[in-house]
């Protein structure tokens, strides 16, 4: 994928994060895994990874370090125009698992069709999910 369609990508979630409300920040160097965050009343921050697909499947993407509770995959794919909420906890136990090859220690989701269309149905447009876990950073 280009960088030009991958920063479209980005932009158009980010958009809809500042339509939800949310205070959004770009991350000028993507070498943690992170495209933007979320900056929350008391200062804590939801990390946001990026990924877009105009079609065709989300493939070989990595989870830097350990999963957390305030770090989000957000998918967006141009031809159903919608976005799937991941918690970075629920792609580690769900997506496929790349253990050698080329990708070695990659993930992929296939959210065009079969089983894992199916496994991950219940993260698409689930922003609920997002709020969910803002609400409990701010309280902590």
């Amino acid at each position: 994928m280009s960088i030009r369609r991958g920063k479209l990508g980005e932009y158009r979630i980010i958009i809809e994060l500042l339509k939800r409300g949310y205070n959004v920040f770009e991350v000028v160097d993507d070498n943690e895994g992170i495209d933007f965050v979320i900056r929350l009343s008391n200062g804590k921050y939801i990390e946001i990874q990026a990924k877009y697909k105009k079609d065709g499947y989300f493939n070989q993407f990595y989870i830097r370090g350990e999963p957390r509770d305030n770090h989000f995959f957000i998918f967006y794919w141009v031809n159903e125009d919608h976005f799937w909420i991941i918690p970075s906890k629920d792609i580690k136990e769900r997506a496929r698992y790349q253990q050698d090859g080329r990708w070695k220690d990659t993930y992929t989701i296939d959210l065009t069709s079969g089983v894992q269309r199916e496994i991950f149905k219940d993260y698409k447009d689930k922003w609920e999910l997002l709020d969910k876990e803002v609400e409990k950073q701010v309280k902590v």
